[in-house]
């Protein structure tokens, strides 16, 4: 069976990120910190408002991480607060969720440094 370019591609980047996983690593405090930060500063825009905040560290792989809101509908009444939480992340997207709710996901990466680029 041959295998297409893109194919390769996929299969060259996979490699790059497990060899990338496996190497002995550090904590980045600072990452963390941002992480923890947006999470805090989201906790507190959804009070009271029926939306589920959540974070996850070291997942889906040990140098990344998340903070996530899911609900039926999102409105946020203070919007610097929201754009700092969202400027903290590496990456945002929202999208919509087969069960009728939507979820926003901010995601960070580097949270942990191999000690061969320390």
């Amino acid at each position: 069976m041959e295998h297409t370019d893109e194919y390769k591609e996929i299969d060259r980047i996979a490699r790059l990120i497990e060899e990338e996983e496996s190497k002995i690593a550090v904590v980045n405090a600072e990452k963390v910190n941002r992480l923890m930060e947006a999470y805090l500063i989201l906790k507190e825009l959804t009070r009271g408002t029926g939306l589920s905040v959540s974070y996850k560290i070291h997942e889906p792989f040990k140098s990344g991480g998340s903070v996530s809101v899911v609900g039926g509908s999102m409105e946020f009444k203070d919007i610097k607060r929201f754009m700092t939480a969202v400027r903290l992340a590496s990456n945002f997207e929202a999208y919509p969720k087969t069960d009728g709710t939507v979820c926003m996901t901010l995601s960070f990466n580097g949270l942990t440094t191999p000690i061969d680029k320390l």
